[in-house]
């Protein structure tokens, strides 16, 4: 299915062409794991220790009674998808070496494919969770409602934001939506699109940000200013917005216009 969806997309041969070495990797590191390789295919390694060497693996991230081979074949699964760090992304989520290639990884990669998703493996390096993540209990839901709210680039919003996959969709994303929807001149899509990390915070903490620019600021449209200015979102109050505030409300003291010229 990834050889169809990169037919069929409108990507550049660079594009296909990782997109089928991903396919072909998945294909052949499962058939590994299911021991119909030759040996020749799977270079021996008498150590563990040898494999995560050469992978630069921290040696805390991997379980010391692992089978070599397969660790090596999935880091080697990792490498041809494009992950940039392998041995990075081991150590910040150790359990990705557990995502069969095709049976748990491959139809999370089909689905990504299928929104434009092509640069998977910096996403993958960023969130390891994407290869493992329930597409239609998680995944899907989730960008179904990205598109109710007018995020149109989909595919560029998730390669900017693949943690979004770690929010859970009650606690983290509802009561976010809920309290910008208030803001009737707020443009929820523009606003989610261009400030994604801080849109999904918690929810009293952008409360407390639009109060202050509503009513300590006096701002009578909040929903216009953060519209036009999502990274607003982004300054903490105490640290940040009431010290400039502060300073610009300060009376300037009157410029001086220099001596005229001798003539």
């Amino acid at each position: 299915m990834l050889r169809r969806i990169a037919a069929s997309a409108h990507l550049g041969s660079r594009s296909r062409l990782a997109l089928s070495r991903a396919w072909h990797s998945a294909r052949s590191c499962a058939t590994a794991a299911g021991g119909e390789t030759s040996a020749a295919a799977v270079p021996p390694l008498t150590a563990l220790g040898e494999v995560l060497e050469q992978y630069k693996v921290p040696a805390a991230s991997v379980s010391e009674d692992s089978d070599p081979a397969a660790v090596a074949r999935q880091l080697r699964f990792l490498t041809a998808i494009g992950v940039p760090d392998v041995g990075k992304t081991v150590e910040k989520h150790p359990r990705v070496l557990s995502y069969d290639p095709a049976t748990v990884a491959a139809p999370r990669l089909e689905y990504l494919l299928s929104l434009g998703c092509t640069d998977i493996g910096s996403m993958v390096g960023k969130c390891p969770q994407l290869l493992a993540v329930d597409i239609e209990g998680n995944l899907h839901p989730k960008v179904s409602i990205l598109r109710s709210l007018g995020v149109g680039k989909i595919a560029a919003w998730l390669r900017k934001n693949p943690y979004f996959v770690k929010l859970d969709l009650e606690r983290d994303m509802r009561p976010t939506i809920e309290l910008l929807r208030s803001y009737p001149s707020l443009r929820l899509g523009h606003v989610v699109e261009n400030a994604a990390t801080m849109v999904f915070k918690k929810p009293a903490t952008l409360k407390q940000r639009l109060d202050y620019y509503e009513t300590e600021l006096g701002i009578p449209d909040c929903g216009r200013l953060v519209s036009k200015h999502p990274a607003l979102l982004s300054y903490a109050v105490e640290t940040n917005v009431k010290p400039k505030a502060r300073h610009n409300a300060q009376p300037r003291a009157p410029t001086i216009p220099p001596p005229p010229r001798p003539p």
